[in-house]
């Protein structure tokens, strides 16, 4: 019989929540606890900088191999924090996830919503890409994502708008405004928030991000046991671990 989860948030289904971070980080955790050698590993390895970094920090081989397996495993990490992130707000009521083959979009409301757009007050439908942080995007790239971005809205009539969703943001602020790359015209279709203000919204709830963020170390553990690997006691660094989030997001 599958395990009833608690992660005391109310907001969201905790079950559904266990199921998408299992399958976003399985195999992120797999590896991170797979034996690593760095002479068969699949990514090319630039044998200078391990020296330089050796010599720089007077660290010996055994703590750069740590250190690579580390720097490997982040990327790997990232790349699926992003697309949990799209899962996670995928869950949330009057929501739908476009999974991988979401085309330009990566989550969209499946009726109109407040709190969007120009008008907040007034209902739109909303397309939105979900990004990792505010520099996912290549600023070269920008232009052209805006633009489709912009078309997708438009094709689907006066009353949607689309967004950008960058969860990490550059500074301590919270925004939702107009998304102007640079190179692109200001248009009413298109618009830009952090992670904190997209999860108020989508989920109907303040501070949703927030709770979600110190759940985590329990949807962790959680992962790590149903892939057979130990649980990992983070309860010591509460205090640091929640500083963190106010760094990124603000107080």
């Amino acid at each position: 019989m599958p395990v009833a989860r608690n992660y005391g948030l109310s907001w969201i289904d905790n079950d559904a929540l266990f199921e998408v971070s299992r399958k976003a980080f399985a195999k992120s955790f797999q590896k991170a606890n797979a034996p690593f050698d760095p002479e068969e590993s699949k990514n090319a390895i630039d044998p200078f900088n391990a020296l330089l970094l050796m010599g720089a920090t007077g660290r010996g081989y055994q703590a750069w191999v740590q250190s690579e397996r580390e720097r490997q495993f982040g990327k790997t990490l990232q790349n699926a924090t992003g697309n949990w992130h799209q899962t996670v707000l995928g869950l949330a009521p009057r929501w739908k996830n476009k999974g991988s083959n979401g085309g330009v979009f990566d989550i969209e409301s499946t009726e109109p919503v407040l709190g969007f757009g120009s008008e907040p007050y007034m209902s739109v439908h909303v397309i939105a890409e979900v990004k990792n942080k505010y520099n996912t995007i290549k600023a070269s790239d920008e232009r052209e994502t805006h633009r489709k971005l912009e078309d997708q809205a438009k094709s689907r009539g006066k009353d949607t708008v689309a967004y950008l969703i960058q969860i990490i943001p550059d500074k301590k602020q919270r925004y939702n405004k107009p998304w102007v790359p640079s190179g692109a015209r200001e248009s009413n279709r298109v618009y830009v928030m952090d992670g904190h203000t997209a999860y108020d919204l989508v989920f109907e709830y303040p501070d949703a991000l927030k709770e979600l963020y110190l759940a985590l170390p329990h949807i962790i553990n959680d992962v790590l046991v149903a892939e057979g690997f130990s649980a990992t006691d983070l309860s010591a660094d509460a205090e640091e671990i929640s500083a963190l989030f106010g760094a990124t997001f603000g107080r």
